[in-house]
């Protein structure tokens, strides 16, 4: 993804002082992806900021606070108005390139398909497919919210956030395991 990006950026080779003369390029492309991440996140409404905050703050530097912010940044960038539909809008086949070179960590592993979906699109640069993994990356992010809002109220109910914890930390570990799409209960 990342060769694919800057071929498209028009770089003859990728030595360092190349990349570097084409850096104000590279940097344009992605300045709509940060703009559109910002807005997705103040427009998605699916993962609200009270409870966003409420569970980071409950959770701090465990699993369960990264997979909120992972969550969050999900639902941002699939939002009707964040960077990945602005990629989408506007033909941006380098930022598209680069957000799938650099999807990292547990973002990359709540949205797999993002990669998979850029290796065909970059036969083939069909948008339609591009489009219908930025919704399936929605649903990912969705449900992964329903998770940590649902437990999180449950452990508030019990008077047991650390029961929350590991119930969260438990159905992250399945889904880590088991590289299927999110859905299904652990009991």
């Amino acid at each position: 993804a990342l060769e694919y990006a800057l071929t498209h950026l028009g770089l003859p080779d990728f030595r360092p002082e190349t990349i570097r003369a084409k850096l104000p390029q590279l940097l344009a492309a992605q300045m709509d992806t940060y703009i559109y991440h910002e807005v997705g996140e103040i427009r998605q409404k699916i993962f609200n900021r009270d409870h966003w905050r409420r569970i980071i703050g409950a959770y701090p530097q465990t699993t369960v606070e990264l997979l909120a912010r992972a969550c969050k940044d999900l639902l941002a960038d699939t939002h009707s108005q964040g960077s990945l539909q602005r990629m989408i809008q506007t033909r941006n086949k380098v930022g598209l390139a680069l957000y799938a070179a650099f999807c990292d960590g547990l973002l990359r592993e709540l949205f797999p398909e993002i990669r998979s979906a850029f290796a065909e699109f970059a036969r083939e640069e069909r948008w339609e497919l591009i489009h219908e993994t930025v919704a399936q990356g929605q649903a990912n992010g969705r449900w992964w919210a329903d998770v940590l809002m649902d437990n999180h109220a449950e452990g508030l109910a019990r008077q047991n956030p650390d029961w929350a914890q590991a119930r969260i930390e438990k159905q992250l570990a399945t889904y880590l395991a088991s590289k299927q799409r999110p859905g299904g209960q652990i009991r």
